[in-house]
């Protein structure tokens, strides 16, 4: 019974651990350079439907050709980190996700895995 206690004990503390290193992370974790992804058929109107590089800054500002100059912030909730970004009188507010320990993805439209991704 011990034993069988101690295998699920760690089966659920290994999950969470994995859970929180794909959905949760810090300001230090995301800054750096991202490139767009599967931009051709999104159907999102405010989206980049070309190549397009997103830098975030640790200043919590970030810049690209096709949003300008702009400023996010982090949120977190049991489903993870929540980037909330505004730029040119709009704004975008979303998800940060990794897939089994993969780069940092910024979703813009999760249906058709439209994604900036780390660099």
């Amino acid at each position: 019974m011990k034993r069988t206690k101690l295998i699920v004990g760690s089966f659920f503390i290994f999950f969470v651990l994995i859970y929180s290193y794909n959905n949760f992370f810090s300001k230090k974790m995301l800054t750096g350079i991202y490139v767009n992804i599967n931009y051709e058929n999104s159907p999102v109107v405010e989206t980049a439907k070309r190549t397009d590089t997103l830098y975030i800054y640790e200043d919590n500002s970030f810049y690209s050709r096709y949003y300008g100059k702009g400023t996010y912030h982090l949120s977190y909730s049991f489903s993870g980190t929540k980037i909330d970004m505004s730029y040119k009188n709009s704004g975008r507010n979303t998800s940060i996700k990794r897939d089994w320990f993969g780069k940092p993805k910024i979703i813009l439209y999760r249906d058709i895995n439209h994604f900036y991704i780390k660099q």
